[in-house]
């Protein structure tokens, strides 16, 4: 037996093929297919920040584009037709824009409330105060029931939109007016007047509205020379706030009701149906007492309840009050 030994390993430690380097992620491939050259391990290459954000903020503003683009639409082409623009209705006077399918929808439900009016059944245990061939009076006060006084919250909201008067949600635990309504035979309301209390209201001064209102400083001087003529002062920003008439008087007048709305149904106008409101009005507003005339005030007046107040009151200077 020889004394040199010889050695032999079990396991051969060969070398991983590229292939597995390379799945590895050891050795980046380098090269075209053709020559298929392979190198060792290699640091990723860092993209410039300035460059990549450029490229981020180009794609944005692109995208942008893309959707306000997407946001413009022709609406309208002027090709010399008939129906094109606004136009207001000569019986609901709602004004829309034709061959609008949105304004012609709304227009439609609007004439075809007001060709209905204002629907009113009728209720058990009314309080009428009148009756007449041509429908009813009743009176509905706060204390009556709260679905009672919904309903006329709600007769009030079409009210106000027709007068063109601000919108305000009132609870009805919180409504403190007295309301007639004429009820006409078609169980619709023909006319409502809303009345409260009122202490102190000013008279209204027509003529003085139609003068210059660069005369007003003339008028102040000539009525500081004597205490007795009572001037007349101009209520530019009370007159936006509280509802106060351009021109009145600085003089005070008492008064025990405030007439906030008269308002009749514009088929059944003419027939006096304010005026017989304005009646019930005197007759029932305080529990046996009868009101005068001049004890009544209204609130600034649209230019058709000018027009009524003036007849009902025969006189142009009648008191007015803010709410």
């Amino acid at each position: 037996m020889s004394s040199n030994l010889s050695y032999f390993p079990i396991f051969n430690r060969s070398k991983l093929s590229d292939v597995e380097l390379q799945l590895c992620g050891k050795v980046k491939r380098q090269g075209t297919a053709t020559t298929g050259g392979f190198r060792g391990r290699v640091k990723p290459r860092r993209r410039n920040r300035r460059w990549r954000n450029r490229y981020r903020n180009s794609t944005r503003q692109n995208e942008n584009s893309k959707g306000s683009s997407s946001l413009l639409k022709q609406m309208y082409l002027d090709l010399g037709q008939k129906k094109f623009g606004h136009i207001t209705c000569g019986i609901c006077g709602m004004v829309y824009t034709q061959a609008e399918s949105d304004d012609e929808d709304s227009h439609r439900l609007f004439h075809e409330r007001f060709l209905s009016g204002i629907r009113f059944s009728g209720w058990k245990n009314e309080h009428v105060l009148a009756r007449y061939l041509d429908g009813r009076i009743i009176v509905v006060l706060p204390t009556d029931h709260p679905s009672r006084v919904k309903k006329i919250l709600d007769i009030k909201a079409i009210i106000d939109d027709q007068l063109g008067i601000p919108h305000q949600d009132v609870e009805p635990q919180n409504w403190d007016c007295k309301t007639f309504l004429f009820i006409a035979n078609t169980k619709t309301v023909a006319g409502c007047l809303i009345a409260e209390e009122a202490d102190k209201a000013r008279r209204l001064l027509p003529s003085k509205a139609k003068t210059n209102r660069r005369a007003t400083t003339t008028r102040k001087q000539s009525s500081s020379q004597s205490n007795k003529t009572r001037h007349v002062k101009k209520y530019s920003t009370d007159a936006v706030c509280s509802n106060l008439p351009d021109w009145c008087s600085d003089e005070e007048f008492p008064v025990i009701c405030g007439v906030s709305r008269v308002w009749v149904d514009a088929r059944h106008r003419r027939n006096k149906i304010a005026t017989r409101m304005m009646d019930c009005l005197l007759n029932n507003f305080l529990y046996g007492h009868v009101l005068e005339k001049s004890e009544i005030a209204f609130s600034a007046p649209t230019a058709d309840g000018n027009a009524f107040a003036n007849h009902y009151f025969q006189s142009q200077s009648y008191l007015v009050y803010h709410q």
